[in-house]
């Protein structure tokens, strides 16, 4: 038993850090900010992998503590400059397949 609960411990990292798959390489149309602590994000073309009901934006959560931030300002870069990322994205925003894909990392191509 205690083994089992060793093995589980030392995935759980792992598994907390998984994300659903990638948006695909595009250029960042639009961000809109809210004062709630939300970023929307739209790409043309996004990928879904998460399967999420809505498509129209991808959420960026948390955008007020470090590591949204971080992931803000990335975003920021890439639309100011017109570059290409790649999202990671994770669930949806509502749960289940409620709501808008949730961005988990930002890669500026």
């Amino acid at each position: 038993m205690l083994r089992y609960f060793i093995l589980l411990a030392a995935l759980y990292p792992m598994s907390a850090s998984a994300y659903d798959g990638w948006s695909g390489v595009h250029k960042v149309q639009s961000v809109r900010v809210y004062s709630e602590n939300h970023v929307l994000v739209t790409m043309p073309q996004t990928s879904n992998p998460g399967g999420c009901e809505s498509t129209q934006y991808l959420v960026l959560n948390n955008a007020d503590s470090e590591a949204g931030k971080r992931l803000y300002s990335a975003l920021l870069s890439a639309y100011a400059a017109d570059k290409s990322v790649n999202l990671a994205l994770t669930g949806c925003s509502s749960g289940e397949k409620l709501g808008w894909p949730v961005i988990e990392q930002v890669w500026l191509k």
